[in-house]
């Protein structure tokens, strides 16, 4: 959830004539996503050399769209926008500048790692402008820095390394985490219908589940945990679910770690939440990501099933620390991630000020305004 401020405002639900807004881990989780994902309506679609091939994910589009203006300039105006939030979805970014960077690179290198700051919110009806600095060609590393600016103000800087391929004369790593494969567990769409059956539902919740549940998505995602989606309980810091993109993303592991880079900002932040339960209403918080790190161990396939562990060693103070790992299904260790984030859980205002700043709702237009 990079780059943006997210704050909801619910009426109190003692004097609002509607019924009880339960917004449950599923609504908000699910919502989250539907947000990154869907491009903003008025979009030209982009065009790359398989779109005849049917099978193509349409999230190999969205890192395809940079015009180059010089060798080391390029331009994107193709972005996503959460509907209800002000500013790109952070992995479009991070994703964009990867591809920046990769065009002035040889291509026996591939990128390793890559360290970023998200330093204003993005304007999605403004091209980004991604200036790439050449700071090292070394004999088996490349670094590039990557400056993304709009009307001449910079709103994301990366540092991004490349490296040619070599051995492992050593190695070693984790143990990936036990846990049912995807073909026993049901996906975040099939959690939601069920949801829909309860009789406790809120016709608030109803409707933000029917719209999400018509809403195309690019990604396919099981948790491990079904809790996580519709429960509002204490958890564990820490989740699980299997992940992966729809449709066929390609030969190319400059794509592939394009969309893998792309899945790893979703949830990421919202696990530092996860041990707070009722203390920690989704009804008023913010959270915009900080910094987003990613070292890719081996070579990856991000439209086949990886499992996306993650946790939250702390949170306090404003600010929530979060790290993830991508696991193959045999156990590999393709990719880590470590992130900070703004998590601030404002006070509860008074009656008057939650009706005149509720979230407004209207069914004719099926979406949601602050």
């Amino acid at each position: 959830m990079s780059g943006y401020c997210m704050r909801w405002k619910v009426p109190n639900v003692a004097t609002a004539p509607a019924p009880a807004l339960t917004l449950t881990r599923a609504a908000v989780s699910q919502m989250y996503f539907v947000l990154h994902v869907l491009p903003k309506k008025g979009t030209k679609k982009m065009s790359t050399a398989n779109d005849k091939d049917k099978d193509q994910s349409k999230l190999t589009d969205m890192f395809l769209c940079l015009e180059e203006i010089s060798p080391l300039l390029f331009r994107s105006s193709n972005l996503l926008k959460p509907e209800v939030m002000r500013s790109v979805y952070g992995g479009h970014i991070v994703a964009q500048a990867m591809v920046a960077a990769s065009n002035t690179i040889p291509k026996e290198r591939e990128a390793h790692s890559l360290h970023c700051y998200f330093l204003k919110p993005g304007d999605v009806d403004t091209p980004i402008l991604y200036e790439v600095h050449k700071t090292k060609d070394g004999l088996t590393y490349s670094n590039r820095f990557v400056r993304a600016t709009q009307l001449g103000k910079t709103i994301f800087t990366m540092m991004v390394s490349f490296k040619e391929t070599e051995a492992d004369n050593y190695s070693h790593q984790f143990k990936m985490p036990d846990v049912p494969g995807p073909e026993e567990l049901l996906d975040v769409n099939e959690i939601l219908k069920q949801r829909l059956g309860n009789a406790d539902i809120s016709e608030m919740e109803k409707f933000f589940i029917e719209q999400i549940l018509m809403a195309e998505v690019f990604m396919v995602f099981k948790p491990v945990d079904p809790r996580f989606v519709i429960r509002h309980e204490n958890l564990p810091a820490r989740q699980c679910m299997w992940l992966k993109a729809k449709g066929n993303v390609g030969d190319k592991q400059l794509l592939q770690k394009c969309v893998a880079a792309f899945m790893s900002d979703w949830q990421l932040l919202t696990t530092a939440l996860l041990p707070g339960g009722d203390q920690v209403p989704f009804t008023d918080f913010i959270s915009t990501t900080i910094d987003h790190s990613i070292w890719f161990h081996h070579d990856i396939k991000a439209d086949e099933w990886l499992l996306y562990e993650m946790e939250s060693p702390k949170c306090g103070q404003g600010r929530g620390h979060t790290v993830g790992r991508l696991w193959t299904r045999d156990g590999r260790l393709v990719m880590s991630v470590a992130q900070e984030g703004v998590v601030r859980i404002r006070p509860s205002y008074p009656e008057s000020t939650q009706q005149s700043e509720a979230v407004s709702v209207s069914k004719d237009k099926g979406k949601s305004r602050l």
